[in-house]
This record gives C-alpha cells, sequence and structure tokens, in this order.
C-alpha cells in the first residue's frame, strides 16, 4: 500500500475517533445537566398522569385532560418559562416511567408514602384528604362500620394507596384491583362488587355523576392522606422550583380555586 494512501487512512481514522470521542462528550454533558436544566433546554415540562381521577385529573368530552392536577401543572410550566405537555397511562405504570426519564413530574393524585419516597422525591403537599367507601345507594345503611366489609368484594385502582388500605383494614377483603378508576366504579354500578376505597374528594365525584351511588359511612383514615408531585431522585434543584410555586398557590388561594373549579365541571 502506498504511503500517501496510508496517510489517508491514519487521518480519516483520527478524524472518525475525535467525532466519537465529541458525541461522547455531548453525550456525558447532556445526561449530567440537572432536571431542571433539561427541561428549561426542551422548553417543556412533561407531566404523567392517568386521567380517570376527577377532579384532579380526567378527561372533558372534547378529550382533553382537565382537572385541578393540570391547573398545577400549568403554574409551574409558566413560572419556568416553559410548555405543558401531558403524557396519559395507567397509574401503577407513572413511576416506572418517571425512573425511565420518560416524564419530568407525576401530577396524579399520587401520596408520598415511604415505600415511594425510596424511588423518587416529592414536592411538598398541596392536598390533603381520608378515604372512603362507594357503595350502592341501596346498600348505604348496610356498610356503618368497617366490619361490615369483612370477606367483601372491594374494588380499587391498582397500585394505589387505596388497595394497600384495603388489604390492611378489611378482614379477608376479596380485593378487584383494576388500572382505571372509571372501571373499578363500573364494576360497582353494574353489582360485580360490593364497594369501592377512594379518597374523598374523588369518591364525592364519582357519586355526584353516578346515580345510584352513595357514599358509605365507613371511611379510612390515611397517616399520609394527601397527594405530592413526584420527580427523580435527586433533583433539588427542580424540587425548590416546583415547590416555590406551590407556595405561592397556597398563598394567593389559587390551589382552593383549582380545586373547586375542577369540583364544579364536574357537574358540567
Amino acid at each position: 500500500m502506498k504511503k500517501g494512501i496510508v496517510s489517508k487512512i491514519v487521518a480519516a481514522s483520527l478524524v472518525g475517533v475525535m467525532a466519537m470521542g465529541l458525541m461522547a462528550c455531548g453525550k456525558k454533558q447532556e445526561e449530567s445537566k440537572s432536571a431542571l436544566d433539561q427541561i428549561k433546554a426542551n422548553k417543556k415540562l412533561v407531566m404523567g398522569t392517568s386521567p380517570d381521577f376527577p377532579p384532579f385529573e380526567s378527561k372533558d368530552t372534547k378529550g382533553n385532560v382537565v382537572g385541578m392536577d393540570v391547573e398545577i401543572a400549568k403554574a409551574i410550566a409558566k413560572d419556568l418559562g416553559v410548555e405543558l405537555e401531558i403524557k396519559e397511562m395507567g397509574f401503577d405504570g407513572l413511576l416506572g416511567a418517571l425512573q425511565g426519564k420518560k416524564l419530568d413530574v407525576i401530577l396524579s393524585g399520587m401520596t408520598p408514602t415511604e415505600e415511594r419516597k425510596g424511588a423518587v422525591d416529592f414536592s411538598s403537599m398541596y392536598y390533603k384528604t381520608d378515604n372512603v367507601f362507594v357503595v350502592q345507594e341501596a346498600n348505604k345503611d348496610k356498610y356503618a362500620k368497617i366490619e361490615d366489609l369483612s370477606g367483601k368484594k372491594i374494588g380499587v385502582q391498582k397500585g394505589t394507596v387505596q388497595e394497600e388500605l384495603v388489604n390492611a383494614k378489611v378482614t379477608s377483603p376479596n380485593v378487584n384491583a383494576l388500572e382505571k378508576t372509571g372501571d373499578v366504579v363500573m364494576n360497582l354500578k353494574n353489582g360485580k362488587i360490593d364497594a369501592v376505597l377512594l379518597e374523598q374528594p374523588v369518591a364525592e365525584a364519582y357519586v355526584k355523576n353516578n346515580p345510584g351511588l352513595a357514599l358509605s359511612k365507613v371511611t379510612v383514615a390515611d397517616e399520609v392522606g394527601g397527594y405530592a408531585i413526584a420527580m427523580t431522585k435527586g433533583e433539588s434543584d427542580l424540587q425548590a422550583a416546583i415547590n416555590k410555586t406551590l407556595d405561592r398557590l397556597e398563598k394567593d388561594g389559587s390551589l382552593t380555586k383549582f380545586f373547586e373549579d375542577a369540583n364544579a365541571a364536574m357537574g358540567e
């Protein structure tokens, strides 16, 4: 092989190596960015949610995802100077999607349990509540205390705190865990199960929009009992920015307004 040809091959190889090095360097720099920096660079905040949890997240007649959590996310995105993108998925798939960096945050009526805190970080709480059983109206007086639900068929949304509470608080429950809350409620309406455990405001929303259903007298307290925004571990800058917005929304009354507006829209 001629010397000139060898020189050209070596030079081409060096250029290729340098290009690969620059690409690798660029990739490392991209990966080293904080979540907040990445959100600003992408000019969008990607929110994951399961839109079957009114008044926090549900779909309107046009198929748009609406609710209190959506309004909170919009406020956070505005404060960050970016657009909001909403990704819909089953509740039990949200944490995996967040850890896989397919989402920036989760706003989906998620309770910051100790187990979840081991996997992701949370904002400060933006809503606090207890849980209540929803039953068919004809059986409202039949279930007056939690013992009355022993051995009964009880519906919950899969992967939720309510699933854990039913197994912990009810004796020998026959748990019906489904991906969507709406499907669980439908099973109750059709008489396939005896009760559904939901957070109080969500239970009230479903009862309001489903004649024949009622709130039972049985409530279940939860030591956490409320919702927060989930994000990947160690993103303190993003956490601080989100908490700053939540603090403002709390002080100016927006959180209360978001909830009241979303709740009122359920009847429209």
